[in-house]
């Protein structure tokens, strides 16, 4: 993942997801591939410990983010970051509190 992030994004940095996008520059609609989503599963673990999640919420989290950039958000900006954020927790409760039982 390190080599990857660093060979597309120019960061040598560790990361959880990486997203690449089929449609980069065109209007998503109709039944079209998106894109890829790669996600490290050893950061995923790293970061379900330091949030207090499990392995499984935090990867729903990454997949979500994945897909999200997939369809044209950015997190790089604070303001299209914190828009980002709020949208990617909104999935992930709807998700994750439809697939419990509680």
């Amino acid at each position: 993942m390190k080599r990857l992030h660093k060979q597309f994004f120019g960061d040598a940095s560790d990361t959880d997801c990486i997203s690449f996008s089929q449609l980069e520059g065109r209007a998503v609609g109709g039944e079209r591939l998106l894109g890829d989503v790669f996600v490290c599963w050893n950061q995923v673990k790293r970061q379900a410990q330091e949030f207090g999640n499990t392995p499984q919420k935090e990867l729903l989290y990454c997949v979500i983010h994945g897909l999200l950039h997939l369809i044209g958000y950015e997190d790089q900006k604070q303001g299209a970051r914190a828009i980002m954020f709020k949208l990617q927790d909104r999935i992930f409760k709807r998700l994750h509190h439809g697939h419990t039982k509680n």
